[in-house]
């Protein structure tokens, strides 16, 4: 069987890279690997919406298995919302963020948010890793050799001690988290081993998750026969969604349940002074493991100076951290206007886009961003679109279907990075593979 199983496994990879040796060749993701899911709305009463998403996968198995959680897991939120004495605004959120990565392998990041009055309220997750040809749950064992755990236990200590800077982590808890690394919940992302905690296992109080993230190139040395095949991704093309000027209401959300339905990952450029009123859509975000990263704090083009740039830097820094305990890795420039922030020193890579979806202008139709987005599209895209208007969700949704169609893998900014060999420096302007001079 398990002959049977790597050779089904060697035949998909001789595929993929015998299509993807042909520039112009666009082949869709396999059957196994377009993960699409699909979400309910219910009106609880006037102040209260509960939402659930499902998975719809090839195999029936995972898809009520995981369905069962979403409903076990959303009836506890909507107990806790009930029994408020008020509800303003109040959201129920249950649903899972799909990643995808080498010859058969997904994980579903399944997270279950109660908010009340914008406000975060509490948070629960669980974790699926399946291989998507037998059905079968894989375990950390079955990619990792046993000589990896200290590389993993060191990453756990750093980046959770590095969250919540005003507060001091407990070094027993620390290391408590750390301790049997093969025992923990775990995802895989296309560049990533990623784990993940309740954030008030360490820091009390915080209603929060926090993520841990692996490169695969930490631990290449120690990943089995299957880790090896599983964790290749170099026959995909990929793209990584980016969106500016968020959060909005009206739209976030809305922006967050079509990504989710649609199996794909992104990276959200904020507005530093939207951030404090819309707390929730922050947190869901980062706990679905989107990157949240700063578009500065506020868009201003004509009276920048190195004071204002660091105070922007700062302030925002300060509002994320607050919110979901780290601040942003990167941003982007209002409008791409670089120049000044590499002039000034802004100590953040600056990520720029070579796909755009044209969905900025305030009267453009979808079949106009659709048409600049298929003729800017690259076989490795930084795509850019807004968190801004309902257009955009209709642009997203299109989007979405170009892509799977033309067998994408979605990645966060970050990893789309990690997966080109390509480590970022601050203040220095990336546009795609290429660096500006």
């Amino acid at each position: 069987m398990k002959r049977k199983l790597c050779l089904v496994q060697i035949v998909l990879l001789v595929f993929f890279c015998t299509a993807w040796g042909e520039e112009t060749a666009y082949v869709p993701l396999p059957a196994i690997m377009q993960i699409t899911q699909h979400t309910q709305t219910r009106q609880i009463t006037a102040n209260f919406t509960c939402q659930k998403t499902y998975p719809d996968t090839v195999l029936e198995s995972i898809n009520s298995e995981i369905s069962q959680a979403v409903d076990e897991m959303s009836s506890r939120r909507e107990k806790e919302i009930l029994g408020l004495h008020s509800r303003e605004n109040a959201v129920a959120d249950t649903g899972a963020a799909v990643t995808v990565t080498g010859t058969s392998t997904a994980s579903f990041l399944l997270v279950s948010h109660a908010s009340n009055d914008k406000m975060p309220l509490s948070v629960e997750f669980r974790c699926f890793v399946y291989d998507m040809i037998t059905g079968k749950a894989i375990h950390l064992s079955d990619m990792l050799l046993p000589q990896a755990a200290a590389i993993v236990q060191d990453a756990i200590c750093q980046q959770l001690s590095s969250y919540f800077p005003d507060l001091q982590a407990d070094a027993q808890v620390l290391q408590a988290l750390s301790g049997d690394v093969f025992s923990l919940p775990f995802t895989m992302t296309p560049a990533c081993f990623a784990f993940h905690f309740r954030a008030d296992s360490l820091y009390s109080g915080k209603n929060t998750l926090m993520h841990v993230y692996v490169p695969y190139k930490w631990v290449e040395d120690y990943l089995t026969e299957t880790g090896k095949i599983q964790t290749d991704n170099s026959h995909y093309r990929t793209a990584a969604l980016t969106f500016d000027d968020g959060p909005t209401q009206g739209v976030t959300n809305k922006m967050i349940l079509a990504l989710r339905d649609g199996g794909a990952n992104a990276t959200f450029f904020n507005m530093g002074n939207r951030l404090l009123n819309n707390q929730d859509f922050i947190v869901l975000e980062h706990d679905l493991g989107y990157g949240v990263e700063s578009h500065t704090y506020q868009h201003d083009y004509d009276s920048l100076n190195k004071r204002k740039i660091i105070a922007y830097r700062d302030k925002f820094a300060s509002y994320q951290e607050r919110i979901i305990g780290i601040g942003p890795r990167m941003m982007r420039a209002p409008g791409g206007n670089d120049k000044l922030y590499v002039k000034y020193d802004v100590g953040l890579p600056i990520i720029r886009w070579n796909t755009a979806s044209g969905d900025a202008a305030k009267k453009v139709s979808v079949s106009e961003c659709m048409g600049t987005f298929v003729y800017t599209l690259k076989d490795h895209s930084i795509i850019l679109a807004h968190n801004l208007r309902k257009t955009s969700i209709e642009v997203l949704n299109g989007m979405l279907q170009r892509l799977r169609d033309r067998g994408y893998l979605y990645v966060t900014v970050e990893e789309f990075f990690l997966l080109r060999g390509i480590d970022l420096q601050n203040s220095v302007v990336y546009f795609g593979n290429e660096v500006a001079e």
